[in-house]
């Protein structure tokens, strides 16, 4: 049997769903390109009904991303200047 170690991936997972489920924060803010964070972002917005926001360098980051969280902040970076763009209004998709 061949073991595979567990990642930083599964880490930031584990601990972003259990702080949202603990109240540990009102907001989860996560960078990242990685589709493997999206289900805990959407466990965070969706379940726990906390603001769950991407931040993410992809200027049209797929949908399967977008529609899971609060809000999308996409970024550009040169040389001299980083630039931010909103995607979408932060407001919880959660209804209360």
């Amino acid at each position: 049997m061949e073991t595979v170690k567990a990642g930083p991936d599964v880490n930031l997972r584990v601990h972003l769903v259990r702080g949202a489920l603990k109240g540990a924060f009102d907001v989860a803010a996560v960078l990242t390109n990685d589709t493997d964070l999206i289900e805990a972002l959407r466990i965070v917005g969706q379940e726990v009904r906390l603001a769950a926001i991407l931040l993410t360098p992809v200027s049209q980051p797929a949908p399967s991303r977008v529609n899971v969280v609060s809000s999308v902040l996409t970024f550009s970076r040169t040389s001299d200047d980083v630039s931010f763009t909103i995607q979408s209004p932060l407001q919880a998709k959660a209804h209360f």
